[in-house]
């Protein structure tokens, strides 16, 4: 160890600060430069020595200062040189030792690896493999262990854009016959999305394996799209009438050219409706994201609809919903049903949608925007879901936005208008005396309008609920429990598990309310598990009170 020390000295003697100061500066500048791989131009360009500067030499039009700094460039070279001869020598060296010290630890290690089970060490590498390269790296320590990591194959299923042409080729061949996750974008035919592998080379090589395919996100867009028709072309004739023997989900987005004032595309339109072309047997949860889908065979059981965005006195929103019961009338094999727009429907006129039975829907979800002094019974999603039977209904999620389109918030007057949204929200619960056992609530009030809205639950109509969530976020929000009795008595909801977020007014009563008509109906040892999240209404202590230090969960922060 002295003599190493000794080294050490000796080393320290010929490198000082100064050394590695000069190093740093000289190398330091680039760190933060954009373009990798190319540190060798940029020490050329910074000392006056690339090519295009000595060319100048040999036309004799070289001047002084151009010299003087390619001469101490050279100079400033020679000592980066020496320098980086006498680290790489002491770095040989410190190299040695530790390989003599690691080598015996790395041969143990690689030891009990061998002797592990092929199960074993396959959990071993797919824990420590991030992607194909970790995996391929992996597959040449010796044969055994190729052959486990050539059986990791669904660690190489995922097919997208940003893959280099060599990264592609190899997903497919390493993926052998698994499922395959594929990702296409028509903004792949545009020129600044060069990270991307362009689409007609990109389709000749997943489209051959399309019978592999098990997920597929796609994004298409009508021949106008960025000006561009060569991604709209090639996705139109390469993916149509595909065998997707295997394809389970669908995220399907089109960003067709809507002009104001139209509907989105429906039934009777066939532009973007390429996926009725294929063959999807196993095709289970599709998302149309800016298109209603075209009634097609299928046994979809999870159905997403991003509807496209309207105005606020377009009729095109009540006639999307529209295509959306024709569509779900074709489908009666749903099961998990979620609607999400940010439509802002005013001043509509209510419609009478088709009554539709869905015998097999068990979860509805549900994001919209409501104008908090609208008549909520004529909103179009309103009127929707009174359209719907769905008494098998376990699930209900309604995430809720509220907004004042008229009077806005003024700084110079600000005096809040109460209103009360429960009716607005009970419109959105279907009508049928389903048995909604889990039920989700999220309200948000946009900043800086003046409404201060209150909701007033009606367990009533909520004879099954198990386990109960209501999340307020904005402005101001009240939670009360409806203190009037209804007509008739009722017996409470055997709930077990509620879930508060943001309650800033009424959260104690609401709970003291809650616990007693539990209390009244199924006795008092039955108690809830409760989470409360940023309730300022709800004092730690209070709440320990009512629901008991075995059953609260709290948390003052969000």
């Amino acid at each position: 160890m002295a003599v190493n020390l000794e080294r050490r000295r000796d080393v320290g003697g010929r490198i000082d600060k100064s050394c590695l100061k000069i190093l740093v500066k000289e190398f330091g500048f680039l760190d933060g430069s954009p373009n990798y791989g190319t540190l060798y131009d940029d020490l050329r360009n910074a000392h006056g020595l690339s090519n295009a500067q000595f060319a100048q030499f040999d036309a004799g039009s070289r001047n002084p200062a151009t010299i003087a700094l390619q001469m101490h460039g050279v100079y400033k070279l020679s000592r980066i040189i020496e320098l980086l001869d006498i680290f790489t020598k002491e770095a040989t060296k410190l190299h040695d030792e530790a390989m003599a010290r690691v080598g015996p630890i790395g041969n143990s290690v690689g030891n009990i690896l061998n002797r592990m089970p092929d199960e074993l060490l396959s959990l071993t590498m797919e824990h420590a493999c991030s992607g194909l390269q970790d995996l391929v790296m992996l597959s040449h320590v010796n044969r055994r262990f190729r052959g486990v990591a050539e059986g990791l194959s669904h660690m190489c299923t995922d097919i997208t854009p940003s893959l280099t042409p060599a990264e592609l080729e190899a997903s497919l061949v390493w993926s052998r016959n698994a499922g395959l996750h594929v990702k296409l974008s028509q903004y792949q035919c545009v020129p600044f999305t060069k990270y991307d592998i362009p689409i007609e080379p990109y389709l000749d090589k997943i489209v051959p394996a399309s019978h592999r395919w098990k997920s597929l996100e796609i994004l298409c867009a009508s021949k106008e799209f960025m000006k561009s028709t060569t991604g709209y072309t090639q996705i139109q004739t390469r993916l149509t009438g595909l065998d997707l023997s295997r394809l389970q989900s669908l995220k399907y987005t089109y960003m067709g050219d809507f002009k104001p004032g139209s509907s989105t595309l429906t039934v009777v339109d066939s532009p973007g409706h390429i996926y009725n072309t294929w063959k999807a047997p196993n095709l289970r949860d599709v998302t149309f994201n800016k298109i209603i889908p075209y009634p097609y065979p299928h046994s979809i059981t999870t159905l997403t609809l991003e509807l496209q965005e309207r105005g606020p006195h377009d009729l095109a929103f009540s006639n999307d919903l529209l295509a959306v019961n024709i569509f779900l009338k074709e489908s009666p094999s749903v099961e998990v049903l979620r609607i999400f727009t940010t439509s802002r429907s005013r001043g509509a006129t209510a419609i009478n949608y088709p009554k539709l039975k869905m015998p097999n829907v068990r979860e509805v979800s549900l994001r919209c925007s409501f104008d908090g002094l609208e008549v909520s019974e004529a909103h179009p999603l309103s009127c929707f879901m009174r359209s719907l039977d769905v008494q098998n209904l376990s699930t209900l999620v309604i995430r809720f936005e509220l907004f004042n389109q008229v009077n806005h918030y003024d700084a110079n007057n600000p005096a809040n208008i109460d209103v009360d949204i429960t009716d607005m929200i009970m419109g959105l619960v279907p009508m049928s005396r389903s048995r909604i056992e889990t039920l989700g609530i999220s309200i948000t009030s946009i900043e800086h309008n003046n409404l201060r809205p209150s909701f007033n639950l009606p367990f009533q109509n909520f004879w099954s609920l198990r386990d109960l969530t209501l999340e307020f976020w904005g402005y101001s929000n009240n939670i009360i429990l409806a203190s009037d009795s209804p007509v008739r008595p009722y017996d409470f909801p055997p709930i077990n598990h509620i879930s508060l977020f943001g309650c800033h007014e009424g959260g104690t009563a609401f709970l003291e309310e809650v616990y007693k008509l539990l209390a009244k109906t199924h006795g008092a040892e039955s108690k809830p598990r409760v989470d409360v999240r940023f309730c300022s209404s709800i004092e730690k202590a209070r709440a320990l009170e009512i629901v008991g230090d075995d059953y609260l969960k709290y948390n003052p922060e969000r």
